[in-house]
């Protein structure tokens, strides 16, 4: 009989002895140990019907319980290398997508070097193929013992190991890999100067102590904190070149490690369809930032910076919604003009000095670069910045979760401040003359304070007025109506008299003829914007609908009493939209 038929007569109980004696407490209970932890973190080794008890036959020696056993890490092990969707089957680890003829040469491959100390002498070819197809065809309710089917979801889970993440029936698969230098024992420690060339590096190249400092405590409390989600980015401006700001971007993709950082230039790949991929991961750089507060992409921005999920679209796949753990670190050589009064979202850090690509001390800033550099690639020396910052204390006032701009905000934020209402007033009046926005319902004014973030209702009251807008009570519709009238333009008998409104038709405003029903004028301006600009789902659809766009003809009219209609017959080119 062949050791394929039956390997235990072809081992004397010596042999299985120095077996167990050699492996079952060093090399093969790491082994179970790796196993087991992987089950648990995964979410697998908790559910119920997972049955941890061995049973044996009352016959059953020392060798075939061991045998037993053996078989059973086996399975365990095997089962974690794959997760099965739409008759594929997926690498937990590089994800690659195998065949049903693929699958049973890479699993084997798989246990026999997982498991090379008892191959072949145990476990034979015949006993590989035996326990393969137990897990590749699923014969026990036992999760553990075959592959899991695959939710279609990827994103990371920081801090936990395991590849696989068990929820409701199905795998996620967890992207979060740790990182190498984490392993390694730490560079002795510098008592007077812990973090050494790193510290030399951000003491040349960020102005303030305090800047320095919110900057460490970021990075220590996401490293500290890795399956947490900070509320708040790190926002690093200089308009010169050659500053650092990339120094400490790769800074952080070491220390969070590379597997693990998402690199974008500029935010189009994040705000644009097939974000998932980057949203997934811990730590996202983006360079060379051209941002706007109020722009779609800048809403979308503190979205993804404050929220805890993103609902993304997947290639071939419907949308899912994923959870959010990432950081964010951005860098630009454009003065962040858009900030606005008490922004809490990005902590802007001023990054300009004189060492630079073309300043007097260029050849400083390289000697300080250069040490830093080295160190960043030595791994001891990274996981002494790891540990110096993991256990800093932080400043009092740092708060991963809020930001606190009035007490620990750059000068550059500070100053930036006093200039924020002036630039929404000014993206206001841009959006108002480009949609020709001349009446705004006050039920419907939620929709701007949603669209620009702002605090409340009055702040976006007092910004209307610092435009010349008015707050009245106008009758149309049959009814009365709050509103606010733009520019101080006149209204009458359910009527106001906004040239703007004409300007497309030829020779209206010539002739006078400036006057529009309130119902065609909110239709023609108020309506248009939001539809296209602020419809967030943030305004009840009730609310859109109060003003009922009249069907007879709306304007222009000479005057707010008059029922002559504008002629129409010589205006070739017109817009008749109404």
């Amino acid at each position: 009989m062949t050791s394929d038929q039956n390997p235990q007569q072809d081992l004397t109980e010596e042999e299985i002895d120095k077996l167990i004696g050699e492996y079952e407490f060093d090399k093969r209970q790491t082994l179970q140990l790796e196993i087991l932890n992987e089950l648990f973190d995964s979410g697998m080794g908790w559910d119920k019907k997972a049955v941890w008890r061995k049973e044996y036959h009352p016959e059953d020696t020392k060798k075939t319980k061991f045998i037993l056993s053996l078989k059973q890490d086996v399975m365990l092990y095997a089962a974690s290398c794959f997760v099965q969707q739409n008759k594929k089957y997926i690498d937990v680890k590089t994800h690659v997508e195998l065949s049903d003829r693929e699958i049973y040469r890479a699993l084997v491959q798989k246990i026999a070097d997982r498991f090379a100390d008892y191959y072949p002498s145990i476990l034979t070819a015949n006993i590989l193929e035996e326990l393969a197809y137990s897990v590749i065809n699923g014969i026990t309710i036992d999760p553990r013992m075959s592959f899991a089917l695959y939710s279609g979801k990827k994103y990371m889970l920081p801090g936990n190991s395991a590849n696989r993440l068990w929820r409701s029936g199905y795998c996620d698969l967890n992207t979060w890999r740790q990182p190498a230098y984490r392993q390694v024992d730490a560079a002795p420690r510098n008592a007077e100067k812990p973090l050494g060339s790193l510290q030399d590096l951000l003491d040349f190249a960020i102005k303030t102590p305090l800047e320095r400092e919110i900057l460490l405590n970021w990075l220590g409390w996401c490293l500290k904190s890795e399956h947490l989600k900070p509320r708040w980015a790190i926002f690093l401006f200089s308009e010169t070149k050659g500053t650092g700001k990339s120094s400490i971007l790769e800074l952080a993709q070491a220390l969070f490690g590379l597997e693990n950082t998402a690199n974008e230039n500029g935010i189009d790949g994040l705000t644009q369809q097939f974000a998932g991929d980057s949203l997934s991961k811990k730590f996202i750089k983006i360079e060379e930032v051209k941002l706007s507060s109020h722009s779609d992409a800048g809403n979308k921005m503190k979205e993804y910076i404050t929220g805890e999920h993103a609902f993304v679209d997947v290639k071939h796949q419907s949308k899912q919604t994923i959870p959010l753990s990432c950081a964010f670190m951005l860098t630009s050589n454009h003065r962040p003009t858009w900030l606005e009064g008490g922004e809490r979202r990005y902590y802007i850090i001023d990054m300009d000095h004189e060492g630079h690509a073309h300043g007097e001390m260029k050849n400083t800033f390289d000697e300080i670069c250069q040490r830093f550099y080295a160190d960043l690639a030595d791994q001891q020396v990274l996981k002494r910045w790891y540990i110096e910052l993991t256990q800093m204390t932080f400043h009092p006032e740092f708060d991963a979760m809020v930001l606190k701009p009035k007490t620990v905000g750059s000068p550059l934020m500070k100053e930036l401040m006093t200039d924020a209402k002036v630039e929404l007033r000014e993206v206001l009046e841009d959006l108002f003359q480009s949609y020709k926005v001349t009446v705004i319902p006050s039920s419907q004014l939620q929709a701007l304070v949603d669209h620009f973030k702002m605090r409340n209702l009055q702040a976006l009251r007092n910004t209307l007025k610092e435009l010349g807008w008015r707050d009245d009570k106008l009758r149309f519709g049959g009814k009365q109506n709050r509103c606010w009238i733009g520019y101080n333009l006149p209204t009458e008998n359910g009527r106001i008299q906004a040239s703007v409104l004409s300007a497309d038709i030829k020779e209206a405003v010539q002739h006078g003829y400036t006057w529009w029903k309130l119902e065609e004028a909110i239709e023609q301006g108020w309506h248009k914007l939001y539809s296209k600009k602020l419809a967030r789902g943030n305004l009840h659809r009730e609310d859109t609908n109060e003003v009922q766009r009249v069907t007879d003809y709306a304007g222009p009219y000479l005057d707010s009493s008059s029922k002559e209609p504008f002629e129409l017959r010589d205006s070739v080119g017109m817009d008749l939209s109404f």
